[in-house]
């Protein structure tokens, strides 16, 4: 056998060893707080069975420090109210309440990868105050609100909402994908950088740019799930990465 070749065959599972294992957990955010069967503690036991080296979260990188200290005050007993105007994170009960501080026990790395700016919030307020609600725009939102109260609907119907293998499973992707690019068609042109592509963008080059700082690390991102659609596309292009399913490591 030639060398180069053999060498070739030697080192095959050291290079795929090296790929980067990653799942993406969709979140519920508020609903996490009054669901049974998804609540903070269902996150919280999904990523002590994941057992992650890296959690990217969905905080801006801005905020992240001032978030941290907030929580570490009380750990896992934290309250919005004991967030002290740390306004955003107090809409994702599975990172104050769940991930931020699970990180002390678990001993992984919390990284911020939100892509939302002051200037996001800026240019939707601007749109839906102005154009938004004229002409052509109101038409549009008018056939958008239909839309997603008929794939609202279909959840309500199997009653399946706050079902962690439904919200994590294909189908549900599939559902927030086809809301969101009609979103993206209907309004995407006037919210500017608060539009559905520009923001998914700009999270997943936060993302991509943790995948690179940790390669062959075990990463789990959790994010809203309205998203996951979007990380999961991008995922599957990149060959340097494993995508697990995170339903395997659901409670």
């Amino acid at each position: 056998m030639r060398i180069p070749l053999l060498l070739a065959l030697l080192c095959a599972p050291f290079a795929q060893g090296a790929k980067t294992r990653v799942a993406v957990l969709g979140a519920i955010h508020g609903s996490h707080l009054g669901s049974k069967g998804y609540s903070v503690e269902a996150v919280i036991e999904t990523v002590r069975n994941f057992k992650p080296d890296v959690v990217c979260v969905e905080i801006p990188p801005d905020l992240f420090a001032g978030h941290v200290k907030a929580i570490d005050r009380k750990g896992f007993g934290t309250t919005k109210s004991d967030l002290q105007g740390q306004r955003w994170i107090g809409a994702f009960p599975e990172l104050y309440r769940g991930v931020i501080p699970l990180r002390k026990e678990l001993g992984f790395e919390v990284v911020p990868v939100s892509g939302w700016r002051p200037e996001v919030s800026a240019d939707r307020k601007e749109f839906w105050q102005g154009a938004g609600k004229q002409g052509v725009m109101a038409d549009r939102r008018r056939i958008y609100d239909e839309v997603r109260a008929a794939l609202t609907e279909i959840q309500d119907r199997e009653r399946r909402r706050e079902d962690p293998r439904f919200v994590n499973s294909q189908h549900y992707s599939d559902l927030r994908q086809l809301e969101r690019t009609l979103w993206a068609a209907c309004f995407d042109e006037g919210l500017g950088r608060g539009g559905e592509v520009a923001i998914n963008r700009a999270h997943w080059r936060n993302i991509a740019a943790a995948l690179e700082r940790h390669r062959g690390k075990r990463i789990l991102i959790v994010y809203g799930a309205a998203h996951r659609y979007w990380f999961l596309r991008e995922l599957r292009r990149r060959g340097d990465v494993q995508l697990l399913d995170v339903r395997d490591y659901l409670p």
